[in-house]
C-alpha cells in the first residue's frame, strides 16, 4: 500500500514524457525503503502505434552498498 500511495504521488505531479524517466523516478522511491533490496518493473504505454499493442521497458535496480 505504501508502495502505491509513493507512485500516485509520482504520477500526481505531472506529466512524465518518457517511460525511462518514470521507472527510474519509482525505484528511486521504493529503494528508499531499505528493506527492498532488489526491484524489477516493468511499465507500459498502451495503444502508441497502430502496429504494436504497446511500448515498454523492464527495469531492475537493487540497494547500492
Amino acid at each position: 500500500e505504501d508502495i502505491i500511495n509513493k507512485v500516485k504521488k509520482i504520477l500526481n505531479l505531472g506529466h512524465i514524457p518518457l517511460l525511462e524517466t518514470l521507472a527510474d523516478k519509482i525505484t528511486g522511491e521504493c529503494l528508499k525503503n531499505k528493506k527492498i533490496f532488489l526491484i524489477k518493473i516493468k511499465i507500459e504505454k498502451l495503444d502508441i502505434f497502430k502496429e504494436a499493442e504497446s511500448v515498454g521497458i523492464t527495469i531492475i535496480r537493487k540497494q547500492k552498498k
